[in-house]
């Protein structure tokens, strides 16, 4: 049985938004404008679910490096506003 999941623009905003014990996600934002995903520098692999799971998933097929990701300028620069993490200083502008 395969399971499909609607990835949101939102989702990708929530998955770099750090909390209290670090982040499960960062972005990279690529000088060519490109925005690629992560692994954060707290990310409970066992407890993730929904679209963040999608996201582990590409980041394990992408050999555990960063993958890109389709977002819209609106997202983009939503997620240029997400404050930094506290422990590893989160998205990276590349």
């Amino acid at each position: 049985m395969k399971v499909t999941v609607e990835i949101e623009q939102s989702d990708y905003i929530n998955a770099i938004t750090p909390f209290r014990n670090g982040c499960s996600f960062r972005a990279r934002f690529e000088a060519d404008g490109k925005v690629k995903l992560e692994s954060g520098c707290y990310l409970l692999v066992n407890l993730v679910q929904g679209a963040d799971r999608w996201f582990l998933d590409r980041w394990r097929e992408n050999g555990e490096a960063p993958f890109e990701i389709d977002v819209t300028p609106e997202t983009k620069h939503e997620m240029m506003k997400v404050r930094p993490c506290a422990l590893c200083g989160g998205s990276l502008v590349a």
